[in-house]
């Protein structure tokens, strides 16, 4: 039961970098997430590899596997009412119906993604992430 909540809460974690607004993510914590959604080692990123991290990021919230993020989902950090679930939910819930689904958090808004793609052609290559790791060296 305490691996569930740690694997969670990791979880939580991750998918709150890899959605939430540029602004209120440092380098080093893009850097980690980019790094993460590297599935082929390659020292780059496209987009498509750092889609397939947050679905995986999902799957391991969606407990229960009925394709939201809700309640049901217990043991996780984002029991409704509390302030992680308003953040993921707020940052996520694209039709503003309360529930964060599959979709809309594989295909949401991704601010670490596009803050690391400066040149916007949907690959993070290895200058991009070169910028990136000096950004958090500088503690950006």
């Amino acid at each position: 039961m305490i691996r569930t909540k740690r694997l969670g809460a990791s979880a939580l974690f991750a998918l709150l970098w890899v959605a939430a607004p540029a602004s209120a993510a440092s380098a080093s914590d893009v850097l980690r997430v980019l790094e993460k959604s590297d599935r082929n080692n390659d020292g780059k990123v496209t987009r498509a590899e750092h889609m397939a991290l947050r679905k995986t990021i999902f799957d391991r919230l969606d407990g229960n596997q009925d394709g939201r993020v809700d309640k049901r989902d217990a043991p996780s950090p984002l029991v409704p009412g509390s302030a992680r679930f308003h953040q993921f939910r707020a940052f996520l819930d694209s039709n503003s119906d309360g529930i964060v689904t599959r979709s809309e958090a594989i295909n949401g808004r991704s601010a670490a993604f596009d803050r690391a793609d400066r040149n916007r052609d949907g690959i993070v290559d290895k200058r991009e992430m070169a910028a990136l790791r000096a950004a958090a060296q500088r503690g950006v």
